[in-house]
């Protein structure tokens, strides 16, 4: 048994009280599980039996061992005078003259072991002690199954948070890699509330000139929300290459979570985003908002757009209505696709419409002065005590 701390001065201050309750002079603490009798803990008096220091032996060598397989107390008044027990080694080893011992019980009904009293003089213990010692077995035996428990949780916390750490490692490598060519440059922030983040971002080159970007929000946030996002990242990967339409790739992915859900009325979510096909050979953005905060464009002369065009959210309606839009843009521009988060978060509260408009004022401020907007979103979320929200942002500057 590994040692229970809180248990160790639990026993020792039941030991000590026993002491001033029962004529004894020593007392102590055993396990007969695995079939060995080891002593946990041990209290002596002046002129007490002389228990080792170290006890581990087989269960059969023990007056306990009777306790534990009869499952009731045992009162040896004059162990010396007394078969079994005058001829067994422990007799003269302990100097055992009387003894009482009573099982020690857990929840499950199974016996861990004995609380024992005993003293070199013969017939120093009563029946009466033994309901005394039933007593002390009981609070005893709390402590264990508490710290028993405690310990069960611990490790349980342990693995979990082990493999949280992992979930985040695999959902953090299902990050795109960042682009960095002739047409675009991109950059993001990707700050989950917990461990897991019920937020999704992903981008790609289709084909020359040719680029895909998106932004999902998983209701909720946290483990069911990550393998939601999950799924769909891989999926997402196949629709995207195979279908140049936003408001196709929108419907499959609207498709396939109406499909994961069908069955269980109980379990329902829906997912808000942003999808936008960038073509850079025409200057030509096409885009489909599925009831996400809406996307920002800003031309380095000085005009903007927001990118609201769209439906309700993922998960909702059997079929999406179709409200694919479509904008030109002057090289060079910025786009930014972000998480309800970085408003929750980042920006003064208001109602959505002026949040949006709030955060939209600010990146033009940014664009017009040639500043990255994610190093200075990182460097506030950084300095924020608590999210309540998955953060997510992308950053996407055409060349």
């Amino acid at each position: 048994m590994s040692k229970l701390k809180k248990f160790e001065q639990a026993a020792l201050n039941v030991m000590q009280l026993m002491s001033e309750t029962i004529t004894a002079r020593s007392f102590f603490v055993a396990t007969t599980r695995n079939n060995r009798f080891k002593i946990l803990e041990k209290f002596n008096l002046e002129g007490g039996c002389p228990i080792p220091s170290h006890v581990d032996e087989p269960v059969e060598m023990s007056y306990c061992h009777i306790v534990a397989n009869n499952r009731k107390p045992l009162l040896v008044k004059d162990a010396e005078n007394k078969e079994p027990f005058k001829s067994m080694a422990v007799t003269d080893a302990f100097s055992i003259g009387s003894y009482a011992g009573v099982p020690i019980y857990m929840q499950d009904g199974s016996v861990f072991g004995t609380l024992c009293a005993l003293d070199p003089i013969p017939n120093r213990l009563r029946e009466e002690d033994i309901s005394v010692l039933e007593m002390f077995a009981s609070f005893i035996s709390n402590t264990i199954s508490l710290e028993e428990a405690y310990s069960k949780l611990k490790q349980y916390e342990e693995q979990i948070t082990l493999e949280l750490q992992l979930a985040k490692n695999i959902q953090t490598s299902f990050l795109s890699e960042v682009i960095d060519d002739e047409h675009i440059k991109v950059d993001f922030l990707y700050t989950p509330s917990s461990d897991l983040s019920g937020d999704l971002c992903r981008w790609g080159k289709v084909k020359n000139g040719v680029y895909t970007a998106i932004v999902l929000d998983v209701m909720g946030h946290g483990v069911s929300s990550a393998m939601i996002g999950m799924a769909i990242t891989p999926i997402l990967e196949t629709i995207a290459n195979d279908v140049n339409s936003p408001y196709e790739v929108m419907c499959e992915l609207n498709r396939l979570i109406k499909e994961w859900f069908q069955n269980n009325s109980k379990v329902t979510t829906f997912i808000t985003g942003i999808y936008l096909v960038i073509d850079t050979n025409n200057n030509v953005i096409k885009y489909y908002n599925a009831g996400h905060p809406a996307g920002m464009l800003v031309n380095h002369n000085g005009t903007s757009e927001i990118l609201e065009e769209g439906g309700v959210p993922l998960g909702i309606l059997d079929e999406l209505p179709y409200v694919e839009a479509s904008v030109t843009y002057q090289n060079p521009c910025e786009i930014l696709l972000y998480s309800d988060g970085v408003l929750d978060h980042l920006i003064e509260k208001n109602d959505s419409k002026q949040l949006i408009l709030a955060l939209m004022d600010r990146y033009k401020e940014y664009v017009n002065n040639q500043v990255s907007i994610i190093p200075l979103l990182k460097d506030q979320v950084r300095r924020l005590n608590t999210l309540n929200d998955d953060i997510c942002a992308v950053s996407i500057s055409v060349k």
